[in-house]
């Protein structure tokens, strides 16, 4: 489950054309990237992008963790009407990792970085958390945090925009996806003019002694996919709806069985728009799929045209051994 929170007022922005062209990228373009910075003031750049509250309210604890993420709208040739940030998950307790995921009741919040603001566009290599003027609490430029900043996330809310939030219902696991889709990320990026946009990710957890963590710009684990910015027709009621009725049903897994390793268009199957139609785009559908309350047992992974069998019988397994989630 999503929960959105609507901004008292939002910047203003120029209209955008009805029909535009689906387009994504993903924060290993250009000048994009990510990094974690910890409250001991120390960075963590390896492949993973570990979000983590072990001080909670207090926010003192060493051990805190706050993402940022930061993407490359050049390459991007329209106007944004639509938007979903998606992250995904590569740990949790079907990998062997149960400290690595989130529990239901943890909620993560999306925050952008203000168009031309103070460290926008960052430097990995050299930005701390000690100077980064967004945060709160102990080995902060703002300690302690404002009053009126309720939320205890280490993130100032006077300063960084909250663009959305996220609430975990049930444990996440292993491949889930984490989308972030709100009316304030669309704007936000509207209202982009230098072709950068930034954003901070923080937690709130039930369970302080946790670290769980996303896939990376740099990351190897998962699928891998590293954060995505989804645009525009790239995102239509439901990421896999590919005939575009009905949301995502079985009949949208036979347009992907049968266009596997050869598709190349979202009508094939490519939910992710990276060309090809493969499993990346069956985690995507099945996630959907499931989501939704569409029974396992009852997609047909037989006959399937070589080359795709044997890929796609590796992935009914491990479909039938959890329960996806896509919020």
């Amino acid at each position: 489950m999503r929960i959105s929170s609507h901004l008292a007022t939002l910047m203003a922005v120029a209209a955008v054309p009805a029909t535009l062209c689906a387009e994504v990228t993903n924060n290993v373009f250009g000048v994009g990237g990510d990094v974690v910075l910890r409250r001991n003031n120390t960075i963590e750049n390896d492949g993973f992008l570990r979000i983590k509250t072990q001080s909670g309210d207090t926010e003192t604890s060493g051990n805190d963790r706050i993402g940022l993420l930061k993407f490359d709208l050049s390459g991007l040739t329209e106007g944004v009407s639509e938007s979903i940030l998606r992250l995904e998950l590569p740990r949790g307790v079907s990998s062997g990792h149960p400290s690595n995921n989130f529990d239901a009741g943890d909620q993560l919040f999306l925050y952008g970085i203000p168009n031309g603001g103070a460290e926008e566009n960052f430097d990995e290599a050299t930005v701390s958390f000690a100077t980064f003027p967004y945060f709160t609490g102990g080995g902060s430029v703002v300690d302690p945090r404002p009053a009126s900043d309720t939320t205890a996330n280490g993130i100032n809310d006077e300063v960084a925009i909250l663009l959305d939030t996220f609430l975990f219902d049930e444990p996440s696991d292993a491949f889930d996806l984490v989308n972030f889709q709100s009316p304030e990320l669309t704007a936000f990026l509207q209202a982009d003019t230098n072709d950068i946009a930034t954003f901070i990710l923080g937690v709130s957890q039930t369970d302080p002694f946790k670290t769980a963590v996303f896939v990376s710009d740099t990351g190897t684990e998962g699928t891998p996919l590293p954060p995505t910015l989804l645009t525009n027709d790239d995102v239509p009621l439901m990421g896999t709806d590919f005939n575009m009725s009905n949301g995502t049903d079985l009949d949208d897994f036979e347009i992907l069985r049968a266009n596997y390793l050869t598709g190349a268009t979202f009508e094939q199957g490519d939910a992710n728009l990276d060309g090809t139609v493969d499993h990346e785009d069956f985690f995507m559908w099945r996630t959907d799929y499931l989501m939704l309350g569409g029974d396992p047992a009852l997609i047909n992974f037989q006959a399937i045209p070589e080359p795709s069998t044997l890929s796609l019988v590796a992935l009914a397994v491990i479909g039938t051994l959890r329960r996806a989630r896509h919020r």
